[in-house]
């Protein structure tokens, strides 16, 4: 499996120069470079009024567009939702600071920078991005028009020592088997449909003995399979009434909804 999002990094890479050694930055740009061709995404650098428990006073970090919902990726937490709403990102995109102020109170001053895509793939995955792999590898399979008659990502949430950390893998239906692709195996999960019901199971299968907090499926629905690449949008409008995080513990009260896939329009 990190042989395959190696590839898909370098199928996506863009002529450009080799990255300065900054903390951070390697890992927002390669995590950039797994997005869909076409996604809207920006890379930032957030600057705190002083340095955290997690977060450097300085950082990078990638804010992007997906099912009409604004996401921001940083190597230290992974992935959690910036939007309040879903189906507002083009209003959200003008108030990017009022957004970061609630997963950053102490946020100070925050820019957009433009950074290329490496030279080469990179010899390691980007830090805490399995919610970005895990997409990555969903979209490889819709531009191989490979089969799907069913699609999530499954995050699970577990006690290491004293934290609650996540990890999200993609979970697929092919005829009568589940998978359930980790970035972090080679080969993916076969199961048996029986099996993957209990979410019990799954979710302890996926964190190998850890002990489980929860887990919570961010389902797909996958339309009009095709080689053609595809677009996630966000079925209908609602209010998004807690951030979600996947690399970092869950806040409490995140709604979950459905999503709708569909290919992009040719051109």
């Amino acid at each position: 499996m990190r042989r395959l999002l190696s590839l898909l990094v370098l199928l996506v890479l863009l002529c450009g120069s080799a990255q300065a050694a900054l903390p951070g930055l390697s890992d927002v740009v390669n995590a950039r470079a797994l997005l869909s061709p076409g996604t809207w995404s920006r890379v930032l650098r957030i600057d705190l009024a002083k340095a955290g428990e997690v977060y450097p006073k300085s950082f990078y970090g990638l804010v992007f567009e997906m099912a009409s919902v604004l996401w921001f990726y940083s190597p230290q937490e992974g992935t959690q939702s910036l939007s309040r709403h879903i189906g507002r990102t083009e209003e959200e995109k003008e108030r990017l600071a009022e957004l970061l102020r609630t997963p950053f109170p102490a946020l100070q001053d925050w820019k957009e920078e433009e950074h290329p895509a490496p030279a080469r793939a990179p010899e390691s995955a980007p830090r805490n991005a399995c919610f970005i792999e895990s997409l990555a590898l969903l979209d490889f399979r819709l531009r191989h028009g490979a089969r799907t008659d069913y699609a999530s990502l499954f995050t699970v949430y577990y006690h290491d020592k004293q934290k609650v950390r996540g990890h999200t893998v993609l979970y697929y239906e092919k005829g009568d088997k589940v998978y359930l692709a980790d970035p972090a195996r080679e080969e993916p999960f076969v199961l048996s449909k029986a099996f993957a019901s209990d979410q019990a199971r799954v979710a302890a299968l996926l964190v190998r003995g850890r002990d489980v907090a929860s887990w919570r499926e961010l389902r797909l629905d996958v339309e009009g399979l095709g080689p053609a690449p595809g677009t996630m949008v966000a079925e209908g409008q609602g209010e998004l009434t807690a951030a979600g995080k996947s690399g970092a513990a869950p806040r409490p009260g995140l709604r979950e909804y459905r999503l709708k896939l569909r290919p992009k329009s040719a051109g």
